[in-house]
């Protein structure tokens, strides 16, 4: 299967898009190669190249964008991993899907080692491998210096984890849909004035709480509405610290 993307909006549209060329724009506009025809996606709202395998992507909004839980600041370059999310607005969002990386996962399972198949790993996979070990060092020692009270924030899963587990959802519902769009503001809310005045966060961000299906979930049920409440919750805390 070709590489392509998998697009969802928060009023539950999904269709993919594949990535046909080496380099790519993305955005609403006509001409571009990853077209995403909604109101909120600006004519060209990002610039995609596949540098071997390895996919790179530039912010061309005038605000952050995130990658999973990592922001891309305006016309930063960002490596956009395989499976990783991607917010381009509060109601859009890209999922990469590579199907090298499907078929060698399935390669891997059903074969033998590279010595027994006589293929090595190429020089773009071996970059990545090295990217992971030094991005696992990096948490390591972040672990090691982290105060016990920030430790013990780990255990509430993060928003790009939460994302995907509403969307790996058979059927939502009309209100599982909301929850999914304020938890998509909230985040935006967060990214867009992380270094300003922490108020319009934090409505944004009880806004999503007193959400019915999120005020009323158990705080310390394993459900996606009761974890969605508990990072919530944890964000409100954190933002009133900064006051």
């Amino acid at each position: 299967m070709s590489d392509r993307v998998s697009v969802l909006t928060s009023d539950g549209i999904e269709f993919d898009i594949p990535l046909a060329h080496r380099q790519m724009s993305v955005g609403s506009q006509p001409g571009c190669d990853v077209r995403i025809d909604h109101e909120e996606v600006a004519g060209v709202a990002a610039r995609l190249e596949n540098r071997g395998g390895c996919y790179m992507l530039q912010n061309c909004n005038p605000y952050e964008v995130y990658i999973g839980d990592c922001g891309v600041c305006p016309d930063q370059w960002a490596e956009w991993p395989n499976g990783q999310q991607l917010l381009l607005t509060r109601s859009v969002s890209l999922t990469l899907q590579c199907g090298d990386a499907e078929q060698q996962s399935n390669g891997d399972s059903g074969s033998g080692s590279d010595d027994e198949t006589g293929q090595e790993p190429t020089d773009a996979k071996k970059l990545i491998q090295l990217i992971v070990i030094a991005a696992c060092v990096a948490f390591g020692v972040m672990m090691m210096v982290m105060r016990p009270s920030e430790q013990a924030t780990q255990s509430i899963d993060g928003f790009a984890k939460l994302i995907k587990d509403i969307d790996a959802v058979p059927e939502l519902t009309k209100d599982d849909r909301v929850v999914r769009r304020y938890l998509q503001e909230a985040r935006l809310m967060d990214i867009r004035y992380r270094r300003g005045n922490p108020k319009p966060i934090m409505q944004a961000y009880q806004l999503l709480i007193n959400h019915p299906s999120i005020c009323q979930a158990d705080f310390n049920d394993p459900t996606i509405h009761a974890r969605i409440r508990r990072y919530a919750e944890q964000r409100l805390e954190t933002l009133g610290s900064k006051k």
